[in-house]
């Protein structure tokens, strides 16, 4: 009967451990991103990338010409 009395107060302590853990856990839950969050991401990222790219070709663009005009102006 002792035997059974202490592995109870094992599984009890044991319970009691593992329901500060979950607790925790539940805590941090709505904290963290979901599925929709991440995909929103996504898209918001490849948007940005493609506004990058455009600002860089229209850069490339804007350069190419001004120099064609600094070399006839100076030459």
């Amino acid at each position: 009967m002792d035997g059974v009395l202490r592995r109870l107060g094992v599984v009890e302590t044991t319970v009691s451990e593992i329901r500060t853990q979950v607790g925790a856990i539940a805590a941090i839950l709505p904290h963290l991103a979901t599925k929709d969050d991440v995909t929103a991401v996504k898209v918001e990222v490849a948007e940005l990338g493609t506004t990058l790219i455009k600002w860089l070709i229209a850069t490339g663009i804007a350069t190419a010409g001004l120099s064609v005009t600094i070399e006839k102006l100076v030459h």
